[in-house]
């Protein structure tokens, strides 16, 4: 790597998990170096005062594939377009021209190596690597098979980054499991929860009325949003559940239909199941589920992720960090599955 400039701090993100940690993480940087009070934990504060070290805030860069880029960009960054860096070879002329000398990434869904590239092209130029876990579904058991491929080349061959941050010490004893050394992983909280919900106190009530009104509901509507997910899309690359988005929202609606105490509020009428797309699927595959009879069901990704929570009465969904954000607001969150977005928004 060339030394015709001075070195940068790079933070990369394909996944929106990993985007949500990567600006929260940016927020605690850009306090570090301008030396304001921060509560963090003690893995937390070493960590930024080590990241920080003789960097000016102008040597922060940001990068950004797939959903990432849209969502970066609507905070207000210039994130570089790395949607072409699938190889070695354009990961390392990706971070030697930026003169990166530390490398920080999430974890991409298995169907992207892009993270593992970085890691093998900054080992290649000996730069720093951290990446961080942006939930604690790492816990789950159907979740083993795909925390394995997070670090697995496009050859199929293992690579680790120098450090991993973990929400949990729940997260870290299921990383220990599955290989991963316990001195490369620190417990770091949940960065990207404190900055959701400090964005969340702001919205404003006619903020969230008026996303009511696009959905086209009343203020005694009873409305559902279901938090979905890309598992149909990630079938292909090997990620198989026992139940997908699809069939439990099927469930839902069947739920709504026999008028389920858990899932309709009897004080409240209509029912109106809002299903929040994920950005990485497809909207062709609800093109059945929609419905103008009881219970109405609506597709809409309107709003930001807090509004559309804070417009509806209830969430439901399957492992969607929305579900865990739900939570940590205090609004009603129920998972389709075996998983506790409560205990989730509290991690130990």
């Amino acid at each position: 790597m060339e030394e015709s400039g001075p070195s940068s701090l790079m933070l990369f993100a394909r996944d929106p998990g990993s985007a949500n940690q990567i600006l929260a993480l940016k927020d605690l940087l850009e306090d570090e170096i301008k030396q304001k009070q921060q509560s963090l934990n003690p893995p937390m504060a070493t960590l930024l005062k080590r990241l920080t070290k003789n960097l000016s805030i102008s040597q922060i860069k940001f990068a950004a594939s797939g959903p990432a880029l849209s969502q970066l960009r609507g905070e207000g960054l210039s994130p570089e377009n790395w949607n072409c860096v699938n190889s070695p070879e354009r990961a390392r002329a990706s971070l030697s021209r930026h003169q990166v000398r530390r490398l920080i990434t999430g974890l991409s869904d298995r169907d992207d190596h892009t993270p593992q590239l970085l890691w093998a092209a900054a080992s290649y130029y000996g730069a720093n690597t951290l990446a961080l876990l942006d939930d604690t579904t790492v816990t789950h058991p159907a979740a083993v098979s795909d925390l394995n491929e997070r670090f697995r080349l496009p050859n199929g061959s293992m690579i680790l980054p120098d450090t991993l941050g973990v929400i949990n010490s729940g997260s870290r004893e299921s990383l220990i499991k599955i290989g991963i050394p316990p001195s490369n992983i620190i417990v770091l909280g949940h960065l990207h929860l404190k900055r959701f919900k400090r964005l969340a106190a702001t919205i404003s009530p006619e903020k969230i009325a008026k996303l009511r009104h696009y959905w086209g509901v009343g203020p005694n509507a009873n409305v559902i949003l279901f938090a979905s997910e890309p598992l149909s899309e990630m079938a292909e690359f090997g990620k198989s559940r026992d139940k997908n988005e699809l069939s439990c929202l099927r469930e839902l609606i069947r739920r709504v239909e026999s008028r389920d105490p858990i899932v309709v509020e009897p004080s409240k009428n209509p029912t109106v199941i809002v299903v929040r797309p994920h950005p990485r699927e497809y909207l062709e595959k609800f093109s059945g589920m929609k419905s103008d009879q009881l219970p109405r069901v609506i597709i809409s990704r309107e709003g930001t992720s807090a509004e559309a929570i804070l417009a509806a009465d209830s969430v439901f969904g399957i492992t969607s960090m929305l579900l865990v954000e739900a939570a940590s607001l205090g609004r009603r969150a129920q998972s389709l599955i075996d998983f506790n977005p409560n205990s989730a928004a509290s991690p130990k």
